[in-house]
């Protein structure tokens, strides 16, 4: 009996490392929406373009800058709309840009990076009590 119970407790033991790892807590955004001159954002626009698959198909929509406590210069986010390899466009899809760096959220339309929407999105997160981004029904021009 004494044998059963060590048996029954050394496999709990066992066991009890086999739990699934808690998930980290999500952290709060600290972005502050900024407003980013022109040739800034012309910039970042002309580098996620020219990082598309078919650069002349982009629509972008929604833009926006934003800034983090400690980032240099401001980062431009919104959604573009691209053509991909098979010519048909890809829907709206969240991206964003600086003039050094464009990534967009699952890579369909784009030729250099792409990273997960969850990743974009966080990192384009406002911080509470923040104005809401534009719409990303207005195109931009």
């Amino acid at each position: 009996m004494k044998a059963w119970i060590l048996a029954m407790a050394g496999s709990v033991a066992l066991l009890s490392g086999c739990a699934a790892p808690k998930k980290p807590q999500p952290v709060a955004p600290t972005a502050q929406l900024v407003t980013a001159e022109k040739a800034y954002v012309d910039a970042s626009v002309a580098k996620l373009k020219n990082s598309l698959k078919d650069p002349g198909s982009a629509k972008l929509y929604g833009i926006y800058a934003i800034q983090k406590p400690g980032q240099p210069h401001p980062s431009i986010c919104g959604f573009v709309n691209a053509k991909n390899s098979y010519g048909g466009y890809t829907g709206k899809t969240m991206f964003l840009a600086t003039p050094d760096v464009a990534v967009v959220a699952g890579g369909l339309m784009i030729r250099e990076q792409s990273l997960g929407s969850e990743v974009i999105a966080s990192n384009c997160a406002l911080a509470a009590g923040q104005p809401a981004p534009p719409s990303q029904d207005i195109e931009y021009r």
